[in-house]
């Protein structure tokens, strides 16, 4: 069984889905003092012991230091295959671990595979065989995906029955999703917990997932180590959470969206965001009169504004840490599904995601 060699960094699903597909005998996890908690996160994930897993702290962003900590413990390639998964970290990382290896030993040693998975991809990339493996592993539960970035499930609703949410739905859709008046009720209709109901039971049968992929009313945790990552922000409530084709769809439920509203669902979709990888997405779905403006360009200043009453010292160390955080995953709302696609009468969700 060969080993195998990945490099630790923020979105971890393509290291585990690595991992999966090839099961190796024996990890070596490469992995900067910031990509700590990732390691360990991965490590549970795979269900890894200390005795089939070694970890080797690299510098960031040092080429030469890389080389360097690299060379102290790879002195020459025996006879046992290792695998080098080049998909995580950065580009530097990437390129003094490949640099390292095939200086160490030629780059058709038989024994040596260099791979990389793009995201949102089905095929490993074999770099130094010049072609493509199909990938033969999936993430099959959205508890698997949250442990993958150390996130716990406290608890989920079930759903009301299927028959009775969609009766109410589409009394609903024929008055045209009317404004909820009475706002102090508790009543399952009035609370707006009947569409995230039906949107659990929409996507389920649109999506054809099973119940380990899909959940709703999810309650989540982070693990003590990450909790700093959402910062100040109490509502750990997830509407709707599905995987599909290893991503994780975030989906926040608004059967009203007073502007006010809008700041609180945009820094909420934005902290899982932030904390879930870069193959999570995050969708609106919601039934409101009032149109939604600027999904695109709220989330930094949204940050800041949340950010604002830290004394200045933390706030700006904060500020820089989650600002450069969105700016590099390119962070915005996947997308919008309003009142017109749901008056629609044939409806679906298949091919949206």
């Amino acid at each position: 069984m060969p080993t195998l060699l990945s490099i630790i960094s923020d979105h971890n699903i393509p290291n585990l889905l690595v991992a999966k597909h090839y099961q190796p005998e024996r990890h070596i996890f490469l992995t900067t003092q910031q990509m700590q908690q990732r390691a360990k996160h991965l490590k549970k994930a795979l269900n890894l012991s200390s005795k089939n897993l070694i970890s080797i702290n690299i510098p960031d962003e040092d080429l030469k230091g890389i080389q360097d900590v690299l060379t102290t413990h790879f002195s020459e390639i025996n006879d046992s295959p290792i695998i080098i998964n080049l998909t995580g970290g950065t580009k530097l990382m990437a390129l003094a671990i490949y640099d390292f290896f095939t200086n160490l030993v030629s780059t058709n040693h038989e024994n040596v595979k260099f791979v990389y998975l793009p995201i949102n991809s089905n095929e490993i990339i074999i770099i130094n065989g010049h072609k493509r493996e199909k990938l033969t592993s999936k993430i099959e539960t959205v508890v698997e995906y949250l442990q993958t970035y150390g996130i716990d499930i406290l608890c989920h609703r079930d759903p009301a029955q299927k028959d009775h949410v969609f009766a109410i739905f589409k009394t609903k859709q024929k008055q045209q999703f009317p404004p909820i008046v009475n706002q102090i009720t508790h009543d399952y209709q009035n609370r707006g917990e009947w569409f995230e109901d039906y949107l659990y039971w929409k996507i389920k049968s649109d999506m054809q997932l099973d119940n380990s992929q899909i959940k709703c009313g999810v309650k989540i945790r982070l693990d003590e180590d990450s909790s700093h990552l959402i910062p100040h922000y109490n509502d750990n409530e997830i509407d709707v959470l599905f995987v599909f084709k290893n991503n994780l769809y975030i989906v926040e439920a608004k059967t009203r969206m007073k502007k006010d509203f809008q700041t609180q669902v945009y820094y909420k979709l934005a902290s899982f965001y932030l904390n879930m990888g870069l193959s999570a997405k995050t969708y609106l779905c919601h039934l409101s009169q009032q149109p939604i403006s600027d999904l695109h360009g709220k989330m930094i200043e949204i940050l800041k504004n949340r950010l604002s009453y830290q004394d200045n010292l933390h706030k700006s160390e904060l500020q820089n840490i989650y600002i450069e955080r969105f700016k590099r995953k390119s962070l915005k709302i996947s997308g919008v599904f309003d009142k017109n696609f749901f008056l629609a009468p044939n409806h679906s969700f298949a091919g949206k995601f």
